[in-house]
């Protein structure tokens, strides 16, 4: 409970990645859960396609992305925590974040309630980035504007590899 805790105080800002242990257990333990979120709201929101390879290639990527982020700022230490605070509060999320997926694959596509479910989905994206941002700022030692810009710039890395490493069929998604 007291990890499930910080993972909600770093999503609320209140904590960051360095009150994390430096676990490679727990780290291992996020990874997997967020491979599991992964595949779930990928089943959920395209009902098709290689779920479990695109999940692979968003972890493998959002981590080696990351890792070579704290690299080449000498920070390479805090990789650990920093992962964990990264994959942990998306796993976090993910629970509302299918919820709100599969209200929109169980309503008709003319149905006006689909736009607000779309309008939170795009608020629980913009969190899901600045808490990334927050995480980043914090590992970086650099200012929440830096960490905003490099949290999209990862997310967009990250998306154009999975479409291309393990893209869904024509015609699935939404």
């Amino acid at each position: 409970m007291a990890l499930l805790k910080t993972f909600a105080d770093i999503a609320l800002w209140r904590r960051g990645p360095a009150d994390l242990p430096a676990s490679a257990v727990l780290l291992a333990v996020v990874m997997a859960l967020y491979l599991a979120q992964g595949c779930a709201q990928m089943a959920v929101a395209s009902r098709d396609g290689p779920l479990l390879a695109a999940s692979i290639v968003d972890l493998c990527a959002s981590s080696a992305l990351t890792v070579a982020l704290l690299a080449a700022t000498g920070r390479l230490a805090r990789a650990p925590q920093t992962l964990t605070a990264l994959l942990g509060t998306g796993v976090l999320l993910a629970p509302a974040v299918i919820a709100l997926l599969a209200g929109l694959a169980a309503l008709p596509a003319t149905d006006p309630r689909g736009l607000l479910l779309r309008f939170l989905l795009l608020g629980f994206l913009l969190w899901d980035r600045l808490i990334a941002a927050h995480v980043l700022r914090a590992a970086l030692d650099t200012t929440l504007l830096a960490g905003v810009v490099l949290a999209i710039v990862l997310a967009i890395i990250v998306y154009a590899l999975v479409a291309w490493l393990a893209p869904l069929p024509a015609g699935t998604g939404s």
